[in-house]
């Protein structure tokens, strides 16, 4: 266990893109691309490609292409006109219907099929993950959670940096007894964001300074970059990643999954 391996950061943003007039997906985007932390940082985001307020928008088309042509991964979070919907509460069938119909927007944007999923507040059992299988779509979770997905309930206030610090101290004694993933020249730490939320666009060159400073404060070696900077690889890093994770899960006895999912969002 190598446990004095840089880390570096992988972006994640879920529930986009944003139809609002005060566009906090575009507000993003842009900071990502410029910003004092790190020029032209790239992420994954796991799109709702038709709820009306989001992919299936005029607007929601728009950003959409934006992201892909910004260097940008998309990722699959819901195709169906339902929007943020439970992924094991839905029918097989409907279930099935929702991936194809996703990875067909999201081909029509991209020229190819996408290959990562999440679902909805991470909520997974055997059903979901066989039909992602079947679709050839992987799940990607993430491993420190800014907790910004209620717009309304989330600013910048100093005890969000104390969540994260926590998340990433969490972090750090898996790593020290083996515990979390790492290729051989780094660490990559996922980090979930949601680019609905007006507060996260707004204050996004914080979190992106807290995420370094607590950091350094917890004893990490950080890369050079800290942040991921290329969508091919964060492509085959997010895959591998998965299909990691998939393995690990598959070892479990399933009554484990309620274990699982609850691990997954907190």
């Amino acid at each position: 266990i190598n446990s004095d391996l840089p880390i570096r950061f992988l972006l994640t943003f879920d529930d986009g893109p944003s139809a609002a007039t005060l566009n906090p997906t575009a507000i993003i985007l842009d900071k990502l691309k410029v910003n004092p932390v790190q020029p032209s940082i790239k992420a994954i985001f796991f799109v709702q490609t038709r709820a009306k307020k989001h992919g299936g928008s005029d607007l929601g088309q728009v950003l959409l292409r934006r992201t892909y042509q910004d260097g940008h991964v998309l990722g699959l979070h819901t195709g169906t006109s339902q929007g943020h919907i439970n992924h094991t509460k839905l029918p097989l069938s409907e279930l099935e219907q929702s991936m194809r119909t996703g990875k067909a927007d999201l081909k029509k944007i991209t020229g190819k099929d996408p290959m990562l999923v999440r679902p909805p507040w991470w909520a997974f059992n055997m059903t979901t993950l066989n039909c992602y299988h079947r679709e050839s779509l992987q799940m990607l979770l993430d491993d420190v959670k800014a907790r910004d997905g209620f717009s309304r309930f989330f600013t910048y206030k100093p005890f969000k940096r104390l969540h994260m610090r926590g998340q990433l101290a969490k972090m750090r004694r898996g790593i020290m007894v083996g515990k979390v993933f790492s290729l051989a020249h780094v660490t990559p730490i996922i980090v979930n964001f949601h680019d609905t939320n007006v507060s996260t666009a707004k204050h996004l060159f914080a979190y992106l300074r807290v995420l370094v400073s607590e950091s350094q404060r917890l004893g990490f070696t950080l890369a050079a970059k800290p942040f991921f900077d290329n969508a091919a690889e964060i492509e085959e890093l997010a895959l591998l990643r998965a299909r990691t994770d998939a393995a690990a899960i598959a070892k479990r006895p399933r009554r484990r999954f309620i274990g699982d999912w609850w691990a997954a969002i907190n």
